[in-house]
């Protein structure tokens, strides 16, 4: 921040020029958006009833691609993702918000409420947040727009990761009614010493020591409850990685994704995997990111155990030669050939 904008922010919020905070409400002053927003934000809550409206409409007219971008790339403070949570409509700055790491859990038990079912599954993905603050799931569950996959995700975060002493609490106090959060999954000596073993084994760089390890501890891993399982999640070396996105629970191994930074050749590798879970797979199909691949979309078109809807979905973006492919695989579904097949005499044209 140079001297001059500091200067012109400080005479802004100093209140000393209405006419001043007036252009600033409006946008029309000469500032950075990272310096804008934040003041917009700031007399949007002042108590000159016009300034206050005035912001608040120049926010609500901001382009959502700008401000989402902001949000997701930028530094923005507490209180300006606390204002878009409780006022954005848009799902570009919705998602941003969801998504930002610097989002509080409070804030995001605010913004729970409003998110249309697709965002309320990447909501479901913050389980960081989730376990600093259970009553985002109860925040949730209030939303008008709740997904039958969201009520089920519900369920299962309950199940699977509650304290036996919140539930009975909550359940007393509610007359029954479970609506208990989840607990962190702490690291116990038996998660640090899987952990320990695969790190040592991938620095070993010997691909027999790293299979040997593998096939140990795989047995250990499945018998640990899941609130620990996920606590292996985080930051994960490789081979661990590939063995808990494996898990036959999605929570567990829906946060193998959302803790670490899995490669391209990764996600290929499960995308092709016919022991992942169905929760996985659309997980993986969801992601623009790993949707620009042509490989990854041919590895869950290719996968007997991609859901029909999504692999149908997904076969307009194969090349030609892929498709004819998909049409002869009679270890696709009926459905996925016919449409592939169709398609293809379309293309070839």
């Amino acid at each position: 921040m140079t001297d001059a904008t500091a200067t012109l922010l400080e005479e802004i919020l100093s209140g000393e020029s209405a006419e001043l905070r007036r252009l600033a409400a409006e946008g029309l002053v000469p500032l950075a958006l990272e310096d804008l927003l934040p003041v917009q934000v700031a007399l949007a809550e002042d108590e000159n009833a016009e300034i206050a409206s005035l912001a608040l409409g120049a926010l609500d007219e901001a382009d959502p691609k700008v401000v989402a971008s902001f949000l997701a790339e930028g530094a923005p403070t507490e209180e300006v993702l606390g204002h878009f949570a409780r006022h954005a409509d848009h799902p570009l700055v919705l998602a941003a918000v969801v998504d930002q790491r610097r989002t509080p859990p409070d804030v995001l038990a605010t913004v729970a409420q409003r998110l249309p079912p697709d965002l309320q599954e990447r909501l479901l993905l913050r389980q960081d947040a989730i376990v600093a603050l259970p009553t985002i799931l109860e925040a949730l569950e209030r939303n008008s727009r709740l997904s039958r996959f969201s009520m089920r995700r519900i369920a299962e975060y309950r199940r699977h990761l509650v304290g036996e002493s919140v539930a009975s609490a909550t359940a007393e106090r509610t007359g029954g009614v479970d609506e208990v959060g989840v607990v962190e999954g702490t690291e116990t000596a038996r998660v640090q010493e899987i952990r320990r073993a695969f790190e040592a084994a991938e620095r070993a760089s010997q691909e027999a020591k790293q299979s040997e390890i593998a096939r140990t501890q795989t047995a250990h891993i499945r018998l640990l409850p899941v609130a620990e399982r996920v606590a292996l999640c985080k930051s994960a070396p490789r081979s661990l990685r590939m063995i808990l996105i494996r898990d036959q629970h999605p929570v567990v191994a829906e946060a193998v994704m959302r803790f670490n930074r899995l490669t391209d050749d990764e996600i290929e590798q499960v995308a092709r995997s016919r022991t992942v879970i169905d929760d996985v797979l659309q997980a993986i199909a969801r992601d623009r990111t790993w949707m620009r691949r042509v490989q990854v979309v041919e590895a869950l078109v290719r996968n007997p155990k991609t859901p029909v809807g999504v692999s149908i979905r997904l076969l307009a973006r194969l090349r030609l030669r892929n498709l004819k492919e998909v049409a002869r695989d009679r270890n696709l579904a009926e459905a996925v050939r016919s449409r592939a097949e169709q398609l293809y005499t379309i293309k070839s044209r």
